[in-house]
């Protein structure tokens, strides 16, 4: 069980197959409106305020579950001002593996920056280096901070390759390794520049 808090706001948790096993819940059987599952999901972020400090009983929560190759799920947990009634708390579900393991799935990376005079600085790092792929930008409203992602113009699998050739934007912002965390960005983050994003901030900022 891994734990990544991706800001003060919304916190990725990793469960392989044997806490799947350990927590007597498998992904095709989750159900919020199930008691098993209901305990499952508590315990789990219980432990995710022991790690982290992050309280998801403070305040109304969206839990999305998402299928992971290894059999166990990614839970993406985000505090939020909507009225769901109840625990406060909105639950979606999404099998997206078969997606995931499509050769074509274009190679992504995400990073998180403080400022926009961060972003900024990424960006013309990244225009310097003659980069040819895909690039958006996202606000975080409850965050307050910006995300940049990057998606390889190969389409091959070499997300190792692509993750190191960008390893200096660690000098301005922070990766974000949760799987699928492009996909749970652009849910819950207002894009503010969706395409040829690293031209445009740094041209322009």
């Amino acid at each position: 069980m891994r734990f990544l808090q991706i800001d003060g706001q919304s916190i990725q948790i990793s469960l392989g197959a044997p806490d799947m096993k350990e927590l007597g819940i498998s992904f095709d059987e989750m159900d919020y409106e199930n008691t098993a599952t209901r305990r499952a999901v508590w315990q789990v972020l219980d432990r995710a305020r022991d790690k982290t400090g992050f309280d998801a009983a403070k305040g109304r929560i969206e839990i999305r579950a998402v299928a992971s190759r290894s059999g166990g799920c990614e839970l993406f947990v985000k505090r939020t001002f909507g009225d769901f009634g109840g625990d406060g708390v909105a639950y979606t579900k999404e099998n997206i593996r078969t997606s995931i393991e499509k050769s074509e799935r274009e190679e992504c990376v995400c990073y998180r920056f403080d400022s926009l005079k961060d972003l900024a600085c990424a960006c013309r790092h990244v225009a310097a280096r003659e980069f040819e792929g895909k690039s958006a930008v996202y606000f975080d409203d409850c965050g307050s901070g910006y995300y940049l992602v990057l998606r390889d113009a190969e389409r091959k699998p070499t997300l190792p390759r692509f993750v190191r050739s960008l390893s200096f934007l660690s000098e301005f912002g922070t990766l974000c390794s949760a799987p699928c965390a492009d996909s749970y960005i652009a849910e819950h983050c207002k894009c503010i520049c969706e395409r040829d994003a690293v031209k445009i901030i740094s041209e322009n900022c």
